[in-house]
């Protein structure tokens, strides 16, 4: 898979919480996402292209501090990026807006990526760790 990730403006700061920044660098584990509630399930997304319907497929990164819901979705536009991770094409600058079923396709590839590598040890609901499963921020832009 190619492409890019799309996030909010920097620099990276995990605090405060809500700061509408980027995250920080370094190694993040990731989660499973999903609740009754929740806008966003790793098992249990709803099979639908519209950016409407939901529950929509991602995934958490487990942000230490006061810092939460760093979630890898799908993006629809640029607003969705805001606190969060969306994968998409490439964005050739700040106008161009992400394509929601690009998006949606390359969470669930990740998803099924992770389900694959780690066979029985993925987890078989929401809200567990995602063992030997990390998100890298390795530098500001």
């Amino acid at each position: 898979m190619k492409g890019t990730m799309a996030e909010s403006r920097g620099p990276g700061a995990n605090r405060p919480a809500s700061n509408g920044k980027r995250i920080e660098e370094g190694r993040y584990p990731l989660e499973t996402q999903g609740t009754e509630t929740t806008k966003y399930r790793t098992l249990g997304f709803v099979d639908s292209q519209s950016s409407r319907d939901r529950p929509k497929p991602g995934f958490e990164l487990a942000v230490p501090g006061p810092r939460e819901g760093i979630l890898i979705h799908p993006g629809v536009g640029f607003l969705a990026s805001i606190g969060c991770f969306n994968p998409c094409t490439s964005l050739p600058n700040e106008d161009e807006n992400i394509d929601f079923p690009g998006s949606r396709r390359r969470v669930i590839a990740l998803i099924d990526d992770m389900k694959e590598f780690l066979g029985r040890d993925f987890p078989g609901s929401n809200e567990r760790p995602i063992p030997r499963a990390f998100a890298v921020v390795d530098r500001e832009p």
